[in-house]
């Protein structure tokens, strides 16, 4: 499937980057919007073999994620988030996205700074800045879910200008008065946030399966009119982690909210879900679809691999 082929073709560029080596050629993407980055972005955005066989002209530059939803929306599309916890793996997904010719999301997870210590969010920030300058096609960054109001604002703070705040863990109204206290205070700074409604479980307690934890259209209506936030993360047959069973996404329901609201829509848990699933919902509201557990996996696979071959080589790092 192309969005395996995708990673593969990132876990080279991992491999390639723990020895020191240029990035290859990434040239395997034949159905874009599988994986999220659509040709459709090409109008106006970055270079890309349009459905007229043009090819438009790139500029150097780091995107907001909201702006990249946004395109993504009107064009029916996602653009893929990557989680990506140090500088290899966001450095992978910069120069990929670049050979590809496709935007996509530097994105971090929070506790890979508070519990795993593997970067600081103003480093982390800078980093993914300076990154997507280096490239040609649009690059923008995001933090993933944080659960309190000081932790958002501290990452906002830190340089981060899109930011989670998930309080799905409380009933609707205790949810909308946190997440929108927190975009009340953000948007005066120009941060984005998205929130989420309903809640993605975990995949490994069989959660997506758990109907009454699925978003409900007219909750999020409510959710997004009351709380203005500027993404909303549903579930809708999603879960975070590796799936025990193939998922089956309520494509019914992802309809149902996307006709209740304008707001983007967010897919989380993104790695196991089959590719035809995915196209279909992307056309149907889906404008991010953030990759972690794939995407981390092959970086696992990489850097065994690269010790392996260092090792057999007698090239043993020091």
């Amino acid at each position: 499937m192309e969005s395996q082929k995708f990673l593969e073709e990132i876990k080279g560029l991992i491999e390639e980057d723990i020895e020191g080596v240029a990035c290859k050629e990434l040239s395997c993407v034949e159905t874009p919007t599988v994986v999220g980055l659509g040709d459709a972005f090409a109008e106006g955005c970055f270079m890309d073999s349009g459905r007229n066989g043009k090819t438009k002209e790139v500029t150097k530059m780091y995107e907001t994620t909201k702006n990249l939803m946004h395109m993504a929306k009107k064009q029916h599309t996602a653009v893929i988030a990557f989680i990506c916890m140090d500088y290899t793996m966001a450095r992978a997904v910069a120069y990929g996205a670049e050979a590809a010719g496709k935007p996509a999301i530097i994105m971090l997870y929070p506790d890979h700074v508070k519990t795993f210590h593997t970067a600081g969010f103003a480093g982390y920030a800078k980093m993914a800045k300076e990154l997507a300058e280096e490239v040609s096609v649009p690059v923008g960054f995001h933090c993933d879910h944080d659960f309190s109001k000081e932790g958002v604002l501290r990452t906002a703070e830190a340089g981060f200008d899109s930011v989670m705040m998930d309080a799905s863990e409380y009933d609707l109204e205790e949810n909308i008065r946190r997440t929108g206290e927190v975009v009340e205070q953000l948007h005066e700074k120009g941060v984005s946030v998205e929130g989420e409604i309903g809640h993605v479980g975990l995949a490994c307690e069989g959660q997506e399966t758990q109907k009454d934890l699925y978003t409900k259209p007219e909750a999020a209506r409510k959710f997004c009119e009351e709380t203005k936030v500027d993404a909303l993360a549903i579930s809708i047959g999603n879960a975070h982690g590796a799936y025990k069973e193939t998922p089956q996404l309520d494509m019914e329901r992802l309809e149902a909210i996307a006709e209740a609201t304008d707001t983007p829509l967010v897919l989380h848990g993104g790695s196991g879900i089959p590719d035809e699933q995915l196209q279909e919902a992307f056309e149907k509201g889906i404008c991010k679809f953030n990759l972690g557990t794939d995407y981390l996996a092959r970086y696992y696979e990489a850097v065994e691999d690269f010790i392996k071959e260092s090792k057999e080589r007698k090239i043993l790092l020091k």
